[in-house]
């Protein structure tokens, strides 16, 4: 039986612990959480958590400590192409560009 294709992908994120408030208790808890990008600031990876996070129920307060990875993932191209969307083909993508370019430098 032949070795089924993988589909992979190198991904840069940044994996950080934050500091959580539960709203409606008012209790605290640590959260461990990973977010696409490479982050540098405390600030900004705050900001990016909070984002994604927060909701009426609980709050991210603080990031207690972060760091970046880079990380290849892969699945088998049959799962892949039942998990994932399609997108615009390239090649006319390419000519919609070369089109508005074309009309940029006509100007």
């Amino acid at each position: 039986m032949a070795k089924e294709k993988l589909v992979t992908r190198s991904v840069i994120g940044t994996k950080a612990t934050v500091m959580v408030v539960d709203i409606p208790t008012g209790t605290t808890t640590q959260l461990e959480v990973k977010i696409g990008g490479k982050y540098t600031e405390k600030e900004k990876v705050l900001k990016a958590v909070q984002k994604i996070h927060d909701n009426e129920n609980q709050k991210v307060v603080a990031v207690l400590s972060f760091e970046n990875f880079n990380t290849l993932y892969g699945m088998p191209e049959s799962q892949f192409m039942e998990m994932a969307s399609p997108l615009p083909d390239l090649e006319a993508k390419r000519a919609i560009y070369a089109e508005n370019k074309a009309k940029k430098a006509d100007k």
